[in-house]
């Protein structure tokens, strides 16, 4: 495939990847969003899978999100510490468990929810036309498509 890009772009890619990450830790994000403080990507994961699959186990959890089971645990611990997920005993398995979000668990999943649209929102602002927005998301999933 023929290479269609420039060193100065790849510069460009990472000066603009840099930027939005310090605006995005710049926000006061943790203050509209009390409950995200401290989360991490795969802990959002987490209460994103739960809040879609009742009967999600840990296993099938860290196959979708592609982490490793210690690093599940990890983050299954911190969700569990915060008082967001609950482990219950398997009905079908008694030597393994399911996780359950908790009412404050189910609380954060809505923060963050809302945290994503008004981000998706502020970003689909920034494009001056229909015809950009379109734009935008067709290099966005080619972006997506191809990791």
């Amino acid at each position: 495939m023929k290479r269609c890009f420039t060193e100065a772009d790849i510069a460009e890619v990472d000066r603009l990847h840099h930027v939005i990450h310090q605006k995005l830790v710049q926000d006061p994000f943790e203050n509209h969003y009390p409950r995200l403080k401290g989360l991490s990507s795969i802990e959002m994961s987490v209460l994103r899978i739960l809040a879609d699959d009742l009967d999600a186990m840990p296993t099938d959890i860290a196959k979708e999100i592609g982490v490793s089971k210690s690093t599940l645990t990890s983050a299954i611990n911190r969700l569990e510490e915060r008082e967001y997920i609950g482990r219950r005993i398997s009905p079908e398995d008694k030597r393994s468990f399911r996780l359950v979000l908790t009412e404050e668990g189910k609380l954060a999943q809505g923060e963050h929810l809302s945290s994503e649209r008004e981000f998706y929102t502020k970003l689909l602002g920034l494009m001056g036309s229909k015809e950009e927005t379109a734009t935008f998301l067709r290099l966005a999933a080619k972006i997506v498509d191809g990791f």
